[in-house]
C-alpha cells in the first residue's frame, strides 16, 4: 500500500514540476521584447548624454557593395545606427542599416563605421547614424516632390523624437551624401546643382542640420569620366556658393579611374572596394571635424581633380 501511495505522489510531483517549467517557458516566450531604452543602456549610453545625429545618404557606394566586411575599432558605447523598424539603437558595425520605407540595407562594407571611428577619436562625442540610401538612383530620386523625401522625413522624425523622448540631447546634426554616379552617365545631368540644392533645402525643413557634406563621386570606368567632372564641378560650385555645404572628400575621383585597387571586381566597374571605402570614410570624418572646429574651407584645402 505504501509503495502504491509513494508511486502516486511521485507522479503528482512530476506533473507539478512539468507545469511549473512550462509556465516559465510560456512567460519567457510571451514577455515583451527589451525596450529601446534597455537596448541603449546595455550598450553603455547613459540617459541624458548628448549625441550627434548624422544622416548618410546617396547611392550604392554609400551603402557599400564589397561583401568582404572590414572591422574597425570604435570605443564601446560611442557609435550607433538607429532602426526605424525596432525603434532602437544598434552598435555600429558592418553591414549597416535596414531595408525600410523604400531604402536599402548595406550589403557590404560601407564608409560609416570608419567615419565613426575617426569622428569619435577626434571629438570624443557619441554619434547616432541613420542610413537612407539606394543603389542606382539619380539626384532626382531625392527631389522634394518624390517619395524618398517623404520616407526620409518619417524616418528622421521618428529617430529625433525617440532620442528626445528617451532623454538624449541632440547636439549636432549634419548629413553626408555620396551620390552622382547615375547623373554622370549619358545623358549627363546638366542641372545637377539645381537638383542637389532642391534636396538640400527640402531636407532642412524637417532635419535642422548645420551643414551638408558632399563627397565627390566616381562613375563607370571607361565610360563616364566626362560626366563625373560635370557632376563634381556642380558640387564644388555649390560648396563655394553656400555656407552650409562643404566638400568632404575628393579621394574618389582622384584615385578611382587610375588605381585598380579602388574598384570592386564586378561587371559594373563602379563600386568601391572595402579598402577604398575605408579611406574615404576616414577622409570624410577628418574634413568634417576640421570644418566643425574652425570652419575651414575644405574646398580650398582639398586637392580637386
Amino acid at each position: 500500500m505504501k509503495k502504491v501511495l509513494f508511486g502516486i505522489l511521485s507522479i503528482i510531483m512530476l506533473i507539478l514540476v512539468a507545469c511549473a517549467v512550462n509556465a516559465g517557458v510560456n512567460h519567457e516566450q510571451n514577455a515583451a521584447p527589451a525596450s529601446a531604452e534597455e537596448n541603449i543602456v546595455e550598450n553603455s549610453i547613459a540617459p541624458g548624454n548628448k549625441v550627434d545625429l548624422v544622416l548618410f545618404t546617396g547611392q550604392s557606394n554609400m551603402l557599400g557593395r564589397d561583401k568582404e566586411l572590414y572591422e574597425t575599432e570604435i570605443p564601446e558605447g560611442k557609435a550607433f545606427w538607429y532602426s526605424y523598424v525596432d525603434e532602437a539603437l544598434y552598435p555600429m558595425q558592418n553591414p549597416v542599416g535596414e531595408a525600410s520605407l523604400g531604402f536599402s540595407k548595406s550589403s557590404g562594407s560601407s564608409m560609416i563605421p570608419e567615419f565613426c571611428a575617426h569622428y569619435v577619436k577626434q571629438t570624443g562625442r557619441t554619434i547616432v547614424c541613420v542610413l537612407l540610401a539606394n543603389g542606382g538612383v539619380p539626384i532626382s530620386y531625392f527631389s522634394p516632390e518624390g517619395t524618398a523625401i517623404e520616407g526620409m522625413q518619417r524616418y528622421l522624425n521618428n529617430c529625433q523624437n525617440w532620442l528626445e523622448k528617451n532623454g538624449y540631447a541632440i547636439e549636432h546634426r549634419f548629413y553626408v551624401m555620396l551620390q552622382g554616379e547615375s547623373d554622370s552617365a549619358d545623358p549627363i545631368n546638366e542641372h545637377y546643382a539645381e537638383d542637389m540644392l532642391a534636396f538640400h533645402n527640402a531636407l532642412k525643413g524637417f532635419f535642422d542640420y548645420e551643414f551638408g557634406a558632399l563627397v565627390l563621386s566616381g562613375g563607370t570606368i571607361g565610360k563616364d569620366e566626362a560626366g563625373v567632372k560635370v557632376i563634381n564641378d556642380a558640387k564644388i560650385t555649390l560648396a563655394r556658393e553656400k555656407e552650409d555645404i562643404i566638400i568632404a572628400s575628393s579621394l574618389i575621383p582622384l584615385n578611382f579611374f587610375t588605381d585598380p585597387t579602388w574598384v570592386f571586381d564586378d561587371t559594373l566597374n563602379v563600386h568601391l572596394t572595402k579598402d577604398a571605402i575605408q579611406l574615404v570614410g576616414a577622409d570624410v570624418a577628418d574634413n568634417v571635424v576640421r570644418y566643425m572646429e574652425d570652419k575651414s574651407d575644405p574646398v580650398k584645402d582639398l586637392q580637386i581633380p
